[in-house]
């Protein structure tokens, strides 16, 4: 997640300082959460990743615009920046760097990238529209753009009473942390008033069907629920000039930059 400047308003990312969470990402690879962005790169672009947090996609990437293209990723979370660079390191990529910025004022000129995108980020902020118009002034005329956030709460089947607590501490402490957990209808106005032209939508559903992965789901949320229900007792479109459009894309709101 980016946010959180002076100039910018103030964000609270609800798993920042959550290990399990932390460990959960950067497990992530481009191929499960951005597949509808791995069919349009190619070597040599240069991408950019907005709210990186531990580098598992920005990682991935890289190799794909590989050898003579490179990612960065942005985070304002520094813990996240050095696990990020402790996994780039791992796996021996090198033409991937991480550093600390705001995505209200990224530290990069104008036409800087061929691709951004920013997975689960969006619904975070105060300001969504302000983000992506500094994103879409990073990205060259026809770059790619691609954006993936929350569409509605969690459904389960089951629904035990205690997973039926846990889901109504989850939606609290996305409440409690002003998360909009409808934003992903949203994303094509959002796009539009941001200035991009023809977004494209997609959706799909992650499902966690088996009693390690619901385990690990529980985990990543459980420190930040436990704390936000703390203090709520106190008070609370991956699209550029072509118009083919790989199936399965992945939630993403699409637009290329003019």
């Amino acid at each position: 997640m980016v946010a959180d400047n002076e100039a910018a308003p103030q964000e609270r990312y609800v798993n920042r300082g959550n290990p399990a969470y932390t460990k959960l990402l950067a497990q992530s690879t481009a191929e499960q959460r951005i597949p509808f962005l791995l069919n349009q790169i190619k070597p040599g672009m240069r991408v950019l990743d907005a709210g990186c947090g531990p580098g598992g996609i920005a990682t991935g990437l890289a190799q794909a615009v590989a050898p003579d293209g490179d990612v960065v990723g942005v985070d304002f979370d520094p813990e996240a920046l050095a696990a990020a660079r402790e996994l780039a390191a791992e796996r021996g990529v090198t033409n991937v760097r991480f550093q600390e910025a705001s995505v209200y004022t990224l530290p990069f000129p104008d036409a800087a990238f061929d691709a951004a995108y920013a997975i689960a980020v969006l619904f975070h902020l105060h300001d969504p529209v302000a983000a992506l118009r500094e994103l879409r002034r990073v990205l060259k005329p026809g770059g790619i753009v691609c954006v993936s956030s929350l569409a509605s709460p969690v459904g389960m089947y089951p629904l035990t009473l205690l997973l039926r607590h846990w889901r109504e501490l989850s939606e609290r402490t996305y409440q409690a942390t002003g998360i909009d957990l409808e934003f992903g209808p949203r994303q094509r106005e959002v796009m539009l008033a941001a200035g991009f032209r023809d977004p494209e939508t997609r959706a799909t559903v992650d499902s966690y069907g088996t009693p390690r992965r619901t385990r690990a789901s529980a985990a990543r949320t459980r420190p930040a629920a436990s704390r936000s229900a703390r203090v709520g007792r106190r008070k609370r479109r991956c699209r550029r000039s072509a118009p083919n459009w790989p199936p399965g894309a992945s939630d993403p709101t699409p637009s290329p930059a003019r």
